[in-house]
């Protein structure tokens, strides 16, 4: 693959051919490592990954810039004009929509960076963001079943401080439950196919202190995911929702559990691992949810990896790379975290 920058952040005019391998981008802080990730991402996703206006992406006084990558036979761009909202996207020079655009793309590319790398140790809230952020790639409905599941959320929630204050009643809830319900067992159901066919998959040449699980961990399950079963459900909690303030069932409150054994014992990784074999576990997860993608959709995926040898030893670095040995993947690093990396390596050095 051939990838141009043109006036696109710190990159005035320049050309990079991208195998499809392992490929390490060598550079210090500010090389435009991260920038390189991100252009990848725009290009293969059709998306803006930072969700900051397209205009902050133009350089040196410019308010115009050009992506490009000759993908196979055919040419995928991403131009913006500085005059329109968002860039228009084309194939061998002839404009398209983003549909069509997206159909013909044969990557989907999965940007993992810093704060991804982070989940294991945050919040619930961080590590189910993840998980739908990764799920989207799967199933692109997946992401209009979630924007439709909150807005729902949303608006119950805002009924309900109704309620308290005074300006609603009780059967207001009514359509709203209805709809949330929907959206909802949608959700359920796209989760728990995944973790079904994850179940299936092995960590276990990892090298980790013992045996790992990731779980899908429902704070309340339903037996049977229906609409009727999940009405009945915030039908049971409604009173505890007008004492709380907010909706307390739905799958926006599900966790993502990852687990060692140790003497016996399960226990969650992050107290137990390093955060080096913290950082391996979640790639392995990522390794695999690629997988999912492919099997899903027939998109291969292109993975991003920014910056993500840090705290990692040679061991474990030798672990990453065979891990993706067999993946397009571009892993960035900065030069002083290059020692634990197997010779030979397709590597880009930016200066």
């Amino acid at each position: 693959m051939k990838l141009s920058l043109y006036q696109f952040k710190h990159y005035s005019n320049q050309t990079l051919h991208i195998e499809e391998v392992l490929q390490v981008v060598v550079g210090n802080n500010g090389s435009g490592k991260s920038t390189l990730c991100e252009a990848i991402s725009i290009l293969v996703n059709a998306s803006n990954p930072h969700h900051t206006s397209w205009e902050q992406k133009s350089s040196f006084g410019a308010s115009e810039w050009a992506l490009r990558l000759q993908c196979g036979e055919i040419l995928f761009q991403s131009l913006f004009d500085g005059k329109n909202r968002s860039p228009k996207w084309y194939m061998d020079e002839l404009s398209c929509s983003k549909p069509k655009y997206e159909d013909k793309m044969p990557y989907r590319a999965f940007w993992i960076q810093s704060d991804h790398l982070r989940v294991i140790s945050g919040e619930p809230s961080e590590r189910r963001n993840f998980l739908d952020e990764m799920l989207v790639f799967a199933s692109p409905i997946y992401d209009k079943i979630q924007k439709n599941y909150r807005t729902a959320l949303t608006s119950r929630n805002r009924v309900i401080q109704s309620i308290l204050d005074k300006e609603a009643t009780k059967w207001e809830l009514s359509s709203w439950n209805t709809l949330l319900s929907e959206y909802a067992v949608q959700v359920i159901h796209e989760r728990r196919k995944f973790f079904t066919w994850f179940q299936k998959q092995s960590l276990d040449h990892l090298n980790l202190p013992g045996p790992v699980r990731i779980e899908l961990m429902e704070r309340h399950p339903l037996d049977e995911v229906t609409k009727e079963e999940f009405l009945k459900l915030l039908t049971d909690y409604t009173e505890r929702d007008l004492v709380v303030g907010r909706t307390t069932v739905g799958p926006h409150l599900d966790e993502i559990s990852f687990s060692v054994e140790i003497n016996k014992t399960w226990s969650p990784t992050k107290y137990i691992l390093s955060r080096g074999e913290n950082k391996i576990l979640l790639l392995a997860f990522i390794r695999l949810l690629g997988k999912y993608v492919e099997e899903i959709s027939g998109k291969k995926p292109l993975f991003l990896l920014d910056d993500v040898l840090s705290e990692l030893d040679t061991d474990h670095t030798q672990i990453l790379c065979q891990l993706f040995e067999d993946t397009t993947t571009i892993m960035t690093t900065q030069p002083n975290h290059t020692a634990g990396l197997p010779i030979p390596l397709s590597q880009i050095d930016l200066h």
